[in-house]
């Protein structure tokens, strides 16, 4: 059902187009408009969906944060109580009471100056002599007045008597006693109300102190209090925060419960689909003419990629002017004809290296002829000896060449030897069927003779140098003058020394081994290899005065070959492909 239905949006607006396609119309229009329906509905029961559970997690936070709230704010209580920093009208208790004792000690210090100052004062007037009506507490006092209207009295007794009988009448001589007792009285009096004023002033220092003493005591929990403070505003601080938060989950809890309850969709139906009159598709013949303008459009494609792509080397002036080196052959690719198929079939697989010796008149044998040609001819002054075998990059028949070139050159009637100076891959030991008494790693440690080297080949009279399985280094050996004395040795014992060495571009020690070399061919995989990689290469070996004397081509189609023209004998292969006994003739057509 989903492959016949179509979503699409209209345009740049926010409408889409849902279509169903269906033999029956009446059906097509149903099920879109079931389509749109469901998509309504879907997008509630998502909404609603999500609405519910936010507020669930909402619900459970605010649990959480309820808790916490009450927690930190009880917190806050019990500090502030346990710190004595209980506040009334924002300030502590402890500041309160130093506010009360100042205002006491202010109103104390007060009441004390003016006692000790009625006490100065009354006493200055009493040394001075002065009449105790001109003092103020004297003049307050109620014995004082009683003592002074008594002597007031005494006094217009004595001035009657003194008048009627004279100064030293009895009577008279009586009222001065009486009024020198009154006057006796009144000082008595008087140094009672100076010894009160004393007492005033030592009540009223008392009390100064004992204030100051308070204010003293009260500072000093207050000091206390400030660092104590300082972690309750600390949790203040807290319990705010967890206020606010829970706050804010409140809020949004219920804006969720609001939401839950009128939830509508994203989108509406503008339009429903009505029953078509008329079939929407196939279009026969705008398919047909479609077809065939995307089928040439795809084969032009494919050409032009395929063009693109082919970045290798295809023919022997390809060779020439992309790396700059002399072409030497190409070397066809085994097993494209219909006979070497037959033969896969049945199980008889051919390795490349074992179809030189059986099919010695191939034209995969005549490349490797051509290939021997030019490196005996190579320089006329001294026949090569020693011959590297190296491509730039893995997997470009090298191997194959070297044991085809050995096999040959054995066949020809030239004392060969092939030596595998591949130390990681080992290639050409893992193809041998004989396995030698001592690697060359070990003869290159000074651990084993030439003669424990040497291995027979089983379809030549090709001899072997290989490297045993369990022989690893990490020694630098070709740079040693054990490999040049081996070099040696083999040149006075063979006419042909190949060398298989590890590619160009992986291994640095290729380059020791094609600099002690007599010369150096480059393996390169026909159409695959891509020409910087080789010119990399080259560059390399000449850069150790290399003597490269050419590059073989391998794993050629040779039938393909012929459409790039002529470049190399190839071209002619369908000419003279008759001329090879062998099934080879069946790749080349």
């Amino acid at each position: 059902v989903l492959s016949r239905l179509s979503v699409y949006r209209k345009g740049s607006t926010y409408v889409i187009n849902i279509g169903f396609t269906s033999e029956d119309p009446v059906k097509a229009a149903s099920l879109a408009n079931a389509f749109a329906e469901n998509y309504l509905l879907e997008q509630l029961d998502a909404k609603f969906d999500a609405t519910s559970r936010a507020n669930s997690w909402l619900n459970d936070r605010l649990t959480v944060l309820r808790a916490e709230v009450r927690s930190a704010e009880n917190a806050v209580e019990v500090y502030r109580g346990q710190s004595g920093l209980l506040s009334a009208q924002g300030s502590s208790l402890t500041e309160q009471q130093i506010s009360d004792l100042n205002a006491q000690l202010i109103i104390q210090t007060a009441d004390y100056n003016e006692t000790v100052a009625r006490l100065e004062s009354v006493k200055a007037k009493v040394a001075r002599g002065d009449a105790a009506d001109t003092i103020g507490e004297v003049l307050a006092s109620a014995v004082i007045q009683t003592l002074r209207a008594q002597e007031s009295t005494v006094a217009g007794k004595r001035a009657e008597l003194s008048s009627r009988y004279g100064p030293r009448h009895p009577e008279v001589l009586k009222v001065e006693r009486e009024a020198a007792d009154v006057q006796a009285q009144i000082q008595q009096e008087i140094k009672r109300i100076v010894s009160n004023l004393e007492s005033e002033v030592g009540i009223a220092q008392q009390k100064v102190r004992s204030i100051e003493s308070g204010l003293n005591r009260l500072r000093g929990e207050l000091s206390s209090n400030n660092r104590s403070l300082v972690r309750l505003r600390e949790l203040e601080r807290d319990a705010e925060a967890s206020r606010s938060l829970y706050e804010s989950f409140l809020e949004r809890f219920k804006e969720n419960d609001d939401q839950e309850t009128i939830t509508d969709a994203d989108a509406r139906i503008i339009s429903k689909a009505v029953i078509p009159s008329t079939q929407s598709s196939p279009n026969t013949l705008l398919n047909i003419l479609l077809g065939l303008a995307l089928g040439v459009a795809a084969g032009l494609g494919m050409v032009v990629l395929a063009e693109m792509l082919d970045n290798g080397l295809s023919t022997g002036a390809d060779v020439e002017r992309e790396i700059g080196v002399p072409f030497i052959a190409s070397v066809p690719k085994l097993g494209d004809g219909w006979v070497n198929v037959v033969r896969n079939l049945m199980g008889k697989t051919q390795m490349p290296g074992d179809f030189i010796a059986e099919n010695p008149l191939s034209m995969f044998a005549e490349s490797f002829r051509t290939l021997r040609s030019t490196i005996l001819l190579s320089d006329s002054d001294k026949k090569p000896k020693v011959v590297t075998i190296s491509s730039a990059l893995p997997g470009e028949g090298k191997t194959t060449i070297v044991r085809s070139l050995g096999r040959l050159s054995a066949m020809s009637g030239s004392k060969t030897v092939i030596v595998d100076c591949d130390l990681r891959l080992r290639q050409l030991s893992k193809l041998s069927e004989v396995a030698p008494k001592a690697g060359l790693i070990k003869y290159l440690k000074g651990d084993a003779a030439l003669r424990d080297l040497i291995v027979k080949d089983k379809k030549s009279e090709c001899d072997y140098i290989l490297n045993s399985e369990n022989e690893y280094t990490n020694r630098d050996l070709f740079g040693t003058p054990e490999f040049g004395k081996l070099l040696t040795a083999l040149r006075r014992k063979y006419d042909l020394v190949i060398l298989d060495t590890a590619p160009i571009l992986l291994v640095t020690e290729t380059r020791e081994i094609a600099r002690q070399s007599d010369a150096v061919v480059i393996a390169s995989r026909w159409r695959k290899t891509k020409a910087d990689a080789v010119t990399t290469a080259t560059n390399i070996l000449q850069s150790v005065n290399a003597n490269i004397i050419g590059l073989v081509l391998t794993q050629v189609n040779m039938r393909t070959r012929r459409k790039y023209g002529i470049g190399d004998y190839s071209y002619y292969s369908r000419q003279y492909g008759k001329y090879y006994a062998s099934p080879i003739k069946e790749t080349v057509g």
